[in-house]
């Protein structure tokens, strides 16, 4: 099933209502036709899923809790490694991911402050590993480079860990505005 979604780039997952069965829906796309008369053609796969795993992270606050102990642990591993280097090619970027990581219009209306703040924490943090993550820093020794890389590593699983908590944490209800 993940094979032939991932060649596909995209699935559906269903779940039949108190049952154990779970299924992938997997597009087959065909195109035919011509230049000037295009089309196409979706043939749905149904394929067996594994049952649903429990989430990592149970709530938003424990993945908030673990986000900050991550990221404590982390800058203090990678301050006693001491490879830390500035690149005036990244002076923009830096700045890109200081100032936010997710656009404001990102997260659909109702959702939970906490789980905002957390999503917006965790996006920021991915951002900052992967722009670290493109070359071994100041680190001269592979001992040094294997180590800062461990760290951005745990970090980041971490922050994934903490994103899934912030989209399975349950919105706040849209309340209609009241008339006057």
């Amino acid at each position: 099933m993940n094979v032939a979604a991932l060649e596909a780039g995209e699935c559906v997952l269903a779940e039949v209502p108190g049952g154990p069965a779970r299924w992938a829906l997997v597009p087959e796309v065909t195109d035919f036709g011509s230049v000037w008369e295009p089309g196409a053609m979706v043939t749905w796969s149904v394929l067996g899923a594994a049952p649903r795993r429990a989430p990592e992270s149970s709530s938003v606050a424990d993945s908030e809790r673990e986000l900050r102990l991550a990221l404590a642990t982390a800058t203090r591993a990678l301050a006693s490694l001491d490879v830390a280097r500035w690149r005036e090619d990244a002076a923009d970027r830096i700045t890109a991911v200081r100032d936010g990581g997710l656009a404001r219009d990102a997260l659909p209306p109702g959702t939970a402050p906490r789980a905002a703040r957390v999503l917006q924490t965790a996006a920021r943090v991915l951002a900052i590993v992967e722009l670290a993550a493109e070359d071994d820093g100041a680190a001269v020794t592979s001992f040094e480079a294997t180590s800062r890389a461990q760290a951005l590593r745990e970090v980041a699983q971490v922050a994934r860990r903490a994103v899934v908590a912030a989209v399975n944490a349950h919105a706040e209800p849209v309340r209609p505005p009241r008339s006057s």
